[in-house]
């Protein structure tokens, strides 16, 4: 799972871009306004539910790739973990099944064929500002971790030999 930048004050919505390739990413960092979000790019099931986890009202876009069972799984599975998400799932295939089970599963909204960057980028952007205040209302959620080092050791290791390498400090 990589995280992406954004930094600010107050209730930070979690947003969630679950795709295969990173296009979907690419495209929407520059259309919505990050200081109001924590990022996060996953892959995999297991790195989606790790997103969202201990979230409230998490804005989450799944694209439905070659195989849409998988990404229906997905969906049912963020749905029964955290079912205040609000999900926009993309077909570019096109498939009414995949939009009639996507809106059975909970997606608030279930596109298919081609969507262009800013129509998503309204969508995520509207619903960010609704999951801001059912976040004020029930008055949680996690802060996500601001660096994804788990080990202080390790992290102290490497502090000190970033240390060694720049040389003695001249200023002391």
């Amino acid at each position: 799972m990589e995280r992406m930048h954004g930094e600010s004050p107050g209730h930070r919505i979690t947003v969630v871009i679950h795709e295969r390739t990173g296009a979907w990413a690419r495209r929407l960092r520059t259309r919505i306004d990050d200081t109001r979000v924590s990022w996060f790019e996953t892959r995999t099931t297991a790195e989606l539910l790790d997103a969202i986890a201990a979230t409230s009202s998490p804005v989450v876009l799944i694209e439905v790739g070659p195989d849409p069972e998988r990404a229906l799984r997905d969906l049912a599975e963020l749905q029964s973990r955290c079912n205040g998400s609000l999900i926009l799932v993309l077909d570019p295939a096109d498939r009414p099944s995949v939009r009639e089970l996507a809106a059975e599963f909970g997606a608030v909204h279930a596109a298919s064929g081609s969507v262009t960057p800013p129509e998503v980028a309204g969508w995520l952007d509207r619903w960010i500002a609704l999951g801001a205040d059912r976040i004020a209302r029930e008055g949680w959620t996690r802060v996500p971790p601001a660096d994804p080092i788990l080990d202080p050791v390790a992290w102290l290791a490497e502090q000190e030999a970033c240390a060694e390498r720049r040389g003695p400090d001249l200023e002391s």
